[in-house]
C-alpha cells in the first residue's frame, strides 16, 4: 500500500511540475506580461479606469494574444502554472519591473528632451 501511495505522489509531483502541454515559455511569458503592463498604462493614461476602458483593455489583450498566436485560456493556464512556483514568479516579477523601469527612464528622457527643445525654441 505504501508503495502505491509513494508512486501516486511521485506521479502527481511530476505531472504538476511539467505544467500544461501548451505552457508559454518563461521568457515569452515575461514579454507578454510586459506588453500587458504597457496596454494597461496607456489605457489608464488615456481614459482612466471605468467600465468602458475595461472593455477596451480586454479587446487589446485579445489583439495581443492573437498577434502572438496564443489564446486567453493558454495564457491563463500558464499564469496558473507559474504562480504556483514562488521563485519563478519572483524572478519574472523582478525581470518585468526592471524592464518597466528602463522603459520609464527612456520615456522620461524623451519628455525632458522635448521640453528642453521646446523651451529653447521659445526663448
Amino acid at each position: 500500500m505504501k508503495r502505491w501511495i509513494i508512486f501516486f505522489v511521485l506521479i502527481a509531483c511530476n505531472s504538476s511540475s511539467k505544467g500544461p502541454s501548451d505552457l508559454i515559455p518563461q521568457e515569452n511569458f515575461v514579454d507578454i506580461l510586459y506588453e500587458i503592463e504597457l496596454i494597461d498604462a496607456i489605457e489608464i493614461q488615456n481614459m482612466g479606469i471605468d467600465e468602458q476602458s475595461d472593455t477596451l483593455t480586454l479587446s487589446n489583450y485579445k489583439f495581443l494574444f492573437d498577434s502572438i498566436g496564443i489564446s486567453k485560456e493558454q495564457f491563463d493556464r500558464s499564469f496558473e502554472y507559474y504562480k504556483r512556483d514562488r521563485n519563478k514568479m519572483l524572478e519574472m516579477t523582478d525581470t518585468l519591473l526592471k524592464r518597466l523601469g528602463q522603459k520609464e527612464e527612456e520615456i522620461s528622457k524623451k519628455l525632458r528632451d522635448q521640453r528642453w527643445r521646446s523651451k529653447k525654441e521659445n526663448d
